[in-house]
């Protein structure tokens, strides 16, 4: 698949209006002064019980007090599964069909019961993250998408039962959004298992589509698509995710007040801490 460039971004495709409908559900969680609801993909009914709606991925800009374009990439899998994997490129076809057939993977996931693995998937992600220098995600949000019956948990090991990778989506009603990706690639310095490890997440992408599918969902985001051209490690991210096939969607993330507190403390947010990230999923 060719890299999307900079010039393909003038032809980004817009969310169709028969794959935008969300999930009716707002994921109310706390912070020290206000409680915040999660909204996905277009405006569900929002209760009196919020100070802010954080609205995520809208197809099309939210009137608010702060708001930003967010860039990402989904597959449409609606489609036959031939289909869906004959739109993957060629090595990523190659190294996943090895991994089904050759490598005897173990592929498990959670839904409804997310909350009886999500301390293991923590602690496997936070050493991850230490090692790849990124931020490690907060435990309080997590809960709430498990208890709202939203949040999906899924991940491969291998024929011994030793675990490779993790994955955690946001679950609506149409859409699949990855949250989380987590390999133990970099805990290995054989070359054999590191690149069983690679395998083993290609596999786990084309393992989550098929389930999404099988459950009526008609795409899977990958919750992200870099628009830059500077950061060389965003770069290899976005052409991993290109190797699935899929279309560039442009996408607009926002936080709306629903109340007097809810404004008073986002202005104050904004004028202390006008650097620090606002939504807690981008």
């Amino acid at each position: 698949m060719a890299p999307l460039t900079e010039q393909r971004l003038q032809e980004v495709r817009e969310h169709e209006p028969a794959c935008s409908q969300p999930a009716p559900v707002i994921i109310v969680h706390n912070n020290a002064m206000v409680t915040i609801g999660d909204s996905w993909y277009e405006s569900s009914t929002i209760g009196s019980n919020v100070d802010l709606v954080a609205r995520y991925q809208s197809s099309t800009p939210v009137h608010s007090i702060w708001s930003g374009e967010f860039y990402t990439i989904e597959v449409d899998v609606t489609r036959d599964e031939d289909k869906i994997f004959g739109g993957f490129g060629k090595t990523n076809r190659y190294k996943v069909s090895r991994a089904e057939k050759r490598d005897n993977l173990l592929y498990q996931w959670w839904h409804k019961d997310a909350e009886n693995v999500l301390d293991e998937f923590m602690d496997f992600f936070a050493s991850f993250a230490r090692g790849v220098g990124l931020q490690v995600p907060q435990k309080d949000w997590l809960p709430d998408y498990a208890r709202a019956g939203v949040l999906d948990i899924s991940r491969v090991c291998d024929e011994n039962g030793l675990t490779l990778c993790w994955h955690t989506h946001y679950r609506g009603e149409r859409r699949a959004r990855l949250f989380h990706s987590a390999s133990s690639f970099r805990d290995y310095t054989d070359p054999a298992m590191r690149s069983l490890t690679g395998r083993a997440n290609r596999y786990h992408h084309w393992r989550d589509m098929l389930r999404f599918k099988d459950a009526g969902l008609t795409s899977y985001d990958f919750g992200g698509w870099y628009e830059g051209n500077s950061d060389p490690d965003r770069l290899r991210i976005n052409s991993f995710k290109e190797e699935f096939g899929g279309y560039l969607v442009k996408t607009f993330n926002s936080i709306q007040p629903v109340t007097l507190l809810g404004r008073a403390y986002l202005v104050g947010r904004l004028v202390r801490h006008p650097s620090r990230r606002l939504m807690h999923m981008v």
